[in-house]
């Protein structure tokens, strides 16, 4: 992702160069060019964005789930299990725009309703049921995840937390949710 970053920054830096001196058919490339480079700078720098920040905190009260912009806190009391993907022996659908290395996005399951993908793979992740959503994480310490999640089940909270959803918002998503876009 970080080569593919760089690569659209360049696209956009060569054609906007070239763009300036062009005429004809070379001025249409080299538009195409930049305008391709700008497409991909927000989508890649999205994607390591959440790469370089997910982060899956757990402590007695609640779960913290980052992925770049998109951040979820969950009361302890409101994980109602949880459960490795070997262990559901259910076919998943993952989300449409499923990129390699990333599966990010909210899909509907027959069996689960809906599950929320923040993850990095599917195959090596670990599903949160809540009774609202379930999430789907991938921690680089998957053991260590699980006996965290399963210690702090099990001692139970001390405090209060309140759930919070903060869903990051972006012009090419604000765009794909209206009618003419």
């Amino acid at each position: 992702y970080g080569v593919a970053f760089l690569l659209s920054l360049a696209a956009v830096v060569i054609g906007i160069l070239f763009l300036l001196d062009a005429t004809g058919l070379e001025f249409v490339g080299f538009l195409t060019l930049t305008l391709a480079g700008l497409v991909g700078v927000p989508l890649l720098g999205n994607a390591l964005l959440g790469l370089f920040r997910a982060q899956y905190t757990v402590n007695r009260d609640s779960l913290l789930l980052h992925w770049g912009g998109r951040v979820e806190r969950i009361p302890m009391n409101q994980v109602e299990w949880i459960r490795t993907f070997d262990s559901l022996g259910l076919e998943m659908h993952v989300p449409r725009f499923y990129q390699f290395g990333i599966v990010r996005g909210l899909t509907n399951q027959r069996e689960l309703g809906p599950v929320e993908f923040l993850s990095d793979t599917v195959e090596q992740s670990i599903f949160i049921a809540t009774n609202t959503c379930v999430y789907v994480v991938s921690p680089t310490d998957m053991e260590g995840f699980l006996t965290q999640m399963r210690d702090a089940m099990e001692a139970g909270s001390l405090d209060e937390t309140e759930a919070l959803s903060v869903v990051e918002e972006t012009v090419l998503k604000g765009i794909w949710q209206q009618p003419i876009g």
